[in-house]
This record gives C-alpha cells, sequence and structure tokens, in this order.
C-alpha cells in the first residue's frame, strides 16, 4: 500500500495544500521552510490510528499547536489517498479496489479552539470489478501487480467500476456500496453487520435511537481493525526516523524492543535479532559496499547485563566498541537497517545524509532508490550532492509564500528549470537558491 496524494488544511504552518508522492520522494528547502512540519503530518496521522485521536492531539502539545496561528478557521482538514496493489478472486471475476481516499476534518467547538469535535470523515474506495476464468486468475493478479499506477488504469477492459462509500456525518454513518453484488458491505465494516440486526430486532424505535454502535465523536482511524479498508494501509506502521548517532553508541539494556527506534538508540539491540534471523551476511554485503574497511559487526554483552555492539576493520582483528565508532558509521548502519530489515511500508528519514562524505552521496541514493523499489521512501535533505544524484523528479520543494504559509512545489514541473539544468549541474541550482516555487 503506497500513499499517492496528501491534502492538508490550517495544521502548523500549512494553510491549504497538497502534494503527490511516487516511490522516491526527498523534500528539501530552506530552513524553516516547513520540512519538520511536512513530517509531523504523517506523525499525526501515525498517532492517530496507534493511540487515538486525543491522545494524538495531547503528543502535540494541544489543539493549539496542531492548528495554523495566523488563520481565522474553525476547522483542520486531512485528505489522503492511497494507491492499492491487491485483488480479490470470487469465481469467475476478480474485485480489484485501487484507490482508497480517506479524508476528516476536527472543528474547534468552544472560543478558546482547546475543545474539538469530528465534523466531518469519510472513506472511499474505488476500483472495478473484472470477468477472467478463475483458473487464469493467478497469471492475472501477478501480471497486474508488476504494472505501475497509469498502466492499471488504463488497462481495464471487461471491467466494471466500483466504489465503497463510508461516510460520518456529525456522528450519523451513511454507507454507500456499488459493489454490493461483489462483497457486501458487512464484510467491509462488520460493524454494520450489528447495526442490521439491531434494526431487525424487536427493540422499540425510541431505544434503537439510542444505541450506537460506533464509538462517538472517535475517527474510524481509532478503530482501524473494525474497518477492513484502513486495517490494510497500517498507517500506524509509518516509520519515521531522526537518527541521532550518540545514543547507538550507549551500552543499552538487554530488555528492549526489536524494532528499530526512531532515534536509533536500540541498534545493538536491533543487530542482535538481525543475526538471531539469519541476516547478518545480507547487512554486512550492504554495509561493505558503502564503508569497504569494515570486515565485520557482532554483538556483545557487558558484565551488568547491557548490550553494546563492535565493528573489526579489514587491517585489525582487534574489536572497536561502539563508543568509539564514528558516527557516520553508525548512521549507515541505522539507515541500512530501516531500509531493509525494519517492516514498514512507509519510511521516512529526516536528512540520512548527516556526517557522511560527499563521496558517499551517490551511493546513499543508490541505496534509497533500491529500497523504494519494495516501500515507499521519503527522505528530508539539505545535500546538494544528495540532491544531485537523487534527481529532478524525485524533488519536493517547500517553501513559504507571502503571508508565510508553507506551500509544496514540484521543481521538475518548472521548464524553466530544465533549460537551465542543461548549463549548471542540479547541486549548482539547488546551492545558489535557483529551485524556487
Amino acid at each position: 500500500m503506497k500513499i499517492k496524494k496528501i491534502k492538508v488544511s490550517n495544521f502548523k504552518s500549512f494553510e491549504s495544500e497538497e502534494i503527490t508522492f511516487d516511490d522516491f520522494n526527498v523534500i528539501i528547502g530552506p530552513n524553516a521552510s516547513g520540512k519538520s512540519n511536512f513530517v509531523e503530518i504523517f506523525r499525526f496521522i501515525k498517532d492517530v490510528s496507534r493511540y487515538g485521536l486525543e491522545n494524538a492531539v495531547s503528543m502535540q502539545g494541544g489543539i493549539e499547536f496542531l492548528k495554523n496561528l495566523t488563520i481565522d478557521k474553525k476547522e483542520i482538514e486531512f485528505e489522503l489517498q492511497f494507491y492499492n496493489a491487491s485483488g480479490d478472486v470470487m469465481d469467475n471475476k476478480i474485485l480489484e479496489m485501487r484507490d482508497i481516499l480517506y479524508k476528516f476534518k476536527i472543528c474547534f467547538d468552544d472560543i478558546e479552539g482547546q475543545g474539538y469535535k469530528i465534523s466531518n470523515e469519510e472513506l472511499v474506495k474505488t476500483g472495478a470489478v473484472f470477468d477472467i476464468a478463475s483458473t487464469n486468475a493467478e497469471e492475472f493478479l501477478r501480471k497486474r501487480a508488476k504494472m505501475t499506477v497509469e498502466e492499471r488504469e488504463q488497462d481495464c477492459e471487461n471491467s466494471k467500476k466500483v466504489e465503497f462509500r463510508l461516510k460520518n456525518e456529525n456522528g450519523e454513518i451513511l454507507v454507500e456500496n456499488s459493489a454490493e453484488q461483489y462483497i457486501s458491505s458487512e464484510e467491509i465494516c462488520p460493524l454494520l453487520a450489528m447495526k442490521k440486526l439491531i434494526e431487525k430486532s424487536n427493540v422499540p424505535q425510541n431505544i434503537q435511537k439510542n444505541i450506537s454502535i460506533f464509538p462517538p465523536n472517535k475517527l474510524f482511524l481509532e478503530s482501524a481493525h473494525i474497518w477492513k479498508n484502513l486495517s490494510e494501509l497500517e498507517l500506524e506502521n509509518i516509520a519515521i526516523y531522526d537518527f541521532d548517532p550518540k545514543l547507538p553508541k550507549k551500552a543499552v539494556p538487554i530488555t528492549g524492543k526489536t524494532e528499530l527506534e526512531q532515534d536509533g538508540s536500540n541498534l545493538a539491540i536491533v543487530l542482535k535479532q538481525i543475526f538471531k534471523n539469519g541476516g547478518k551476511d545480507k547487512l554486512q554485503g550492504f554495509i561493505k559496499d558503502l564503508l569497504p574497511a569494515i570486515g565485520d559487526i557482532d554483538v556483545d554483552k557487558s558484565t551488568d547485563k547491557r548490550m553494546f555492539f563492535n565493528i573489526c576493520e579489514n587491517q585489525c582483528s582487534e574489536k572497536i566498541p561502539s563508543c568509539f565508532i564514528s558516527d557516520g558509521t553508525i548512521n549507515i548502519i541505522s539507515t541500512i537497517i530501516a531500509l531493509f530489515f525494519e517492516n514498514n511500508h512507509i519510511v521516512i528519514i529526516e536528512e540520512p545524509e548527516r556526517n557522511l562524505h560527499p563521496k558517499l552521496m551517490s551511493k546513499l541514493a543508490e541505496l534509497l532508490k533500491d529500497a523504494s523499489k519494495r516501500k515507499q521512501i521519503i527522505i528530508t535533505t539539505h545535500n546538494p550532492e544528495l540532491v544531485k544524484y537523487a534527481g529532478l523528479d524525485s524533488l519536493i520543494f517547500i517553501s513559504r509564500n507571502e503571508s508565510g504559509h508553507s506551500q509544496f512545489s514540484r521543481p521538475s514541473d518548472s521548464e524553466f528549470l530544465k533549460l537551465l539544468l542543461k548549463e549548471i549541474g542540479l547541486d549548482k541550482a539547488y546551492i545558489e537558491n535557483l529551485i524556487k516555487n
């Protein structure tokens, strides 16, 4: 599942902006342009999915730190569009729900703007039903999986468009399903089956009105396991990394998560788990490609039941403990693990080039592009060399407009810039601040 587009309104430094995404995306822009606020869009959505709206708002410091303070508007809006590559086989038909659109509005419901409520929410899933012999289903799905988004949308012969729509309008749940003959609304949302049972029961109408099977003032996203469409997105598993190389140098308790922390602090524990799962050779292959001087990497325990890792260089058999390993080496190891060993379909890394020599930028860009074949990669950077090797088509530029609001643009849409790049390099254009909105 990959994200196609995000639209946000009245969130932090954004007024009303939308941007489309590719498999590999590089966010650039001046300091204080809004790159960190862009990352916070994903963090907020992830936190809503994992902890609920109330906790997610609190983790941002309250509603007053979510909204754009320069806009006199009483709503924050989010719209996310995802691309789905899977299909369900049913007899001689295949149901392929390609696009998922999810949007919601949070309304401030008091004068001070401290309180809030969900004023509108909508989930729309669109796709097509294909007539095909069941014996050819696997081959058909395999062929479709290799297609690009554009190729899938064009190759719709012998298909019928279908749509499922679920709306929450001030607490009232509305359902539209043009695919009912292929997949019931109850299969998509099991709670609708309970609603039907209540409606068919002998419970008096005046009591039925007071029975709510949907949690009040809760987003669909907070109960993603209830909604088949949203649980597929796994938004709670969006990975956001901002590595601090000083933290992995320290020995850590042997008890801890095997999932890489956002700051990389539990790197030793993660390495131990990778080795346990037989991934050591694969990891060392990636490391040697960028840092050929490193011969081996392993994990040790100290006498006080703490864990740290070591490396051995090719010309020396002595182990070098993590506290003496360079920041750049730790950054590279952390980045490789985030890209190739963590099970996340959307990975965001803030400034992965930190502490790395400029000569490594081409290999880092190759690494990021390679990982983007399996998962969606989004990075932020200020490094002109990384910008050069990432390529024009991957760039998303964030800047401030005259009103001070952050705005997105795609430099690849600029014909002037394309002409300019025939004369100077992309890195030079970036340094000279010629990549503008």
